[in-house]
């Protein structure tokens, strides 16, 4: 029954982004924020659904967090969605990191993730101005969440993923917003984010795939 009602929500999640993101050439309408946070919604309903536990309840408070964001951006408050999303990547931070290991694959992942953060900050810094701080302080953490992510014992390759997909679509965002515009921006922002949640919470939406993992250790 759980996993029908998951089933259903992950398709349901699918229809709204999808609708949100071809209407962002009608923005600013009515009702646009409730839109964008409604495949958020979605998948907040199915992680509660899968008896959440342990690690799935970060998930759920990182959801809350991000959707908070969602709304704070859409209706242009931007410093305050930036702070409701850092806040959401320390809780995907703290349901991540737990069993941390190293390989040399996960090894070349994170100099690779390192030598991206090295460039992006470099690209960023001559335009952030007064938003330096929170910019640096912001990508900190999700680089943070992105490489315990990758370096996760339970984490499942989607999730290392999914975050990735996050930092893309974030670096994105300050591009287009600090530096130049970029063609088609909002489209790809939201299609990576969108794809980024969905992956992220792939554990605790599948029946509990953080606690089954956790107990073979």
């Amino acid at each position: 029954m759980a996993s029908s009602r998951t089933f259903a929500l992950s398709w349901l999640f699918a229809a709204l982004a999808l609708a949100f993101i071809l209407s962002l050439g009608h923005l600013p309408y009515p009702g646009a924020f409730l839109l964008k946070v409604s495949p958020i919604a979605c998948l907040l309903v199915a992680v509660i659904l899968s008896d959440p536990r342990g690690r799935q309840r970060l998930i759920i408070g990182a959801l809350v967090f991000c959707g908070a964001g969602d709304i704070c951006l859409e209706l242009g408050y931007f410093t305050p969605g930036l702070a409701a999303f850092l806040v959401g990547h320390l809780f995907y931070l703290g349901a991540f990191c737990q069993h941390l290991e190293m390989s040399a694959k996960k090894s070349l992942s994170l100099i690779a993730l390192l030598a991206y953060t090295v460039f992006i900050v470099n690209y960023l810094s001559p335009h952030l101005g007064e938003m330096q701080i929170a910019v640096y302080l912001y990508m900190a953490v999700i680089m943070a969440m992105a490489a315990a992510a990758l370096t996760g014992r339970h984490n499942h390759p989607l999730v290392a993923l999914g975050a990735l997909m996050f930092v893309l679509s974030d670096s994105l965002i300050a591009i287009n917003r600090f530096v130049e515009p970029v063609p088609a921006a909002r489209y790809w922002i939201m299609a990576l984010y969108y794809g980024a949640q969905y992956l992220l919470t792939w554990d605790a939406r599948n029946t509990g795939g953080i606690a089954r993992r956790g107990r073979d250790t």
